[in-house]
């Protein structure tokens, strides 16, 4: 039997959702998003996120940063030189992660 999809959950709801968990999948990308997910809704520079993961590389951190903003679950606020990162949808991030860990 073949159940039909709401109309919320369509294509790109599913696409979204796919591309969420595909970020999170990566352990190093899933330790960034809990380092932003620690300020509780407020931004963090990029320079705090590097000082709470020292193993992560620079290089490293801009692509997993990137990877994170992509998959539309952090906002980049630039100002100058200084990038400030903030969780998306922050309550419903943790809700998520403490569900499922």
């Amino acid at each position: 039997m073949v159940v039909a999809m709401d109309e919320w959950l369509d294509a790109e709801w599913i696409e979204e959702r796919a591309r969420a968990f595909h970020a999170l999948s990566n352990p190093r990308r899933l330790e960034v998003m809990m380092v932003i997910l620690a300020q509780n809704g407020h931004e963090v520079s990029v320079s705090d996120i590097q000082a709470a993961l020292p193993a992560i590389s620079q290089p490293s951190l801009s692509q997993h940063l990137t990877r994170l903003r992509e998959a539309k679950l952090t906002y980049v606020r630039q100002q100058g030189q200084w990038r400030h990162i903030r969780a998306a949808k922050p309550q419903a991030l943790k809700a998520l992660l403490c569900d499922i860990l």
